[in-house]
């Protein structure tokens, strides 16, 4: 991963090597031109990504908080949130991702879709796209 200003092309999976997150892997692989898989387990990672295709991308990180930083410092134009419980990582991950980018997640808790609200209204237009 490379650290730069704007978003880049990588779309990042949160929870790559979950039911849903290896399911979205598996969707996108084929129409998505730079797939980094995240999670907490390399070796799971890695045979998640060598199942679909040896050319994607994995990053191991211990906590949402470091999966937070690491969007800080490599900008990924789209970030796919399928670690829970999204009332605990919604906001801080959607707060990480770059203004120009997007963050898409599967939550149905309330609390954490009201939270996101509020903070996008906080933020105006420097959010990223929810």
């Amino acid at each position: 991963m490379t650290s730069q200003s704007g978003p880049n092309d990588l779309v990042w999976i949160l929870g790559a090597t979950g039911r849903i997150g290896s399911a979205l892997a598996v969707r996108l692989a084929s129409t998505v031109g730079s797939l980094v898989l995240v999670g907490r387990n390399a070796v799971r990672l890695s045979a998640v990504a060598a199942s679909i295709d040896d050319r994607i991308a994995t990053l191991v990180v211990r906590s949402p908080e470091e999966a937070a930083v690491e969007i800080k410092r490599n900008h990924p134009a789209v970030v796919v949130n399928t670690i829970g419980p999204f009332c605990r990582t919604a906001v801080p991950i959607a707060r990480a991702c770059p203004p120009a980018g997007h963050y898409v997640d599967v939550v149905l808790d309330v609390g954490a879709v009201s939270a996101l609200l509020a903070m996008r209204r906080r933020r105006s237009q420097r959010a990223a796209r929810l």
